[in-house]
């Protein structure tokens, strides 16, 4: 099994949660201190982004990642069943699930299980993931730990991560499938 999250892996959502906050918040950093403010989960200490990145219409809207649609349904071909992971810290409500269930429909991303956790580490074990595919610098490091494989998406927040047997960078999705083949022996013996 293979666990994917949904922001920043399959989903484009930094550049549309900075352009809402600038839109609605008025919070617009400089361009030159975008890499160092812009980094880990940085909607969360700007007052009011959360909110905005919880609202089912700006799910909705934010578009996937182009190598996300060109990679999956390879990654799907290797490594089902596939979890696709929202972390947040709340429990969704019942219209955020649609919503994400419906994105993934409309761009055609197969999700065998939707979880939608503060802790994408732990739901990665307890379902029996032995892949993680994140951006985020503390689930690598934390799924490296746990002895689970990442493949960490290059972004510049998650560029001190350390090396770890665990841990294998890819700047494109398309990397993963041909990863899963030849670093992992997936894929013999099937279609």
């Amino acid at each position: 099994m293979i666990g994917i999250a949904f922001d920043d892996v399959l989903a484009a959502t930094h550049g549309p949660l900075l352009d809402a906050c600038c839109r609605e918040l008025d919070w617009c950093p400089d361009a030159g201190d975008l890499v160092t403010t812009l980094t880990g989960d940085w909607w969360e200490r700007v007052p009011g982004a959360t909110a905005i990145r919880e609202r089912p219409e700006w799910l909705a809207s934010v578009p996937p990642r182009l190598d996300a649609l060109r990679a999956m349904p390879a990654i799907v071909g290797l490594a089902e069943p596939v979890l696709v992971i929202v972390r947040r810290p709340q429990a969704p409500s019942s219209e955020q699930l649609a919503t994400i269930r419906r994105w993934l429909d409309r761009y055609g991303i197969v999700s065998h299980r939707l979880i939608w956790t503060a802790d994408v580490v732990a739901a990665c074990q307890a379902a029996g993931c032995r892949f993680v595919i994140d951006a985020a610098p503390a689930v690598a490091i934390a799924a490296c730990a746990a002895q689970i494989t990442v493949f960490l998406v290059d972004a510049p927040y998650n560029a001190h991560v350390p090396e770890h047997p665990q841990l294998w960078r890819v700047s494109n999705l398309m990397a993963i499938p041909s990863l899963l083949r030849t670093r992992f022996d997936m894929g013999r013996g099937r279609r």
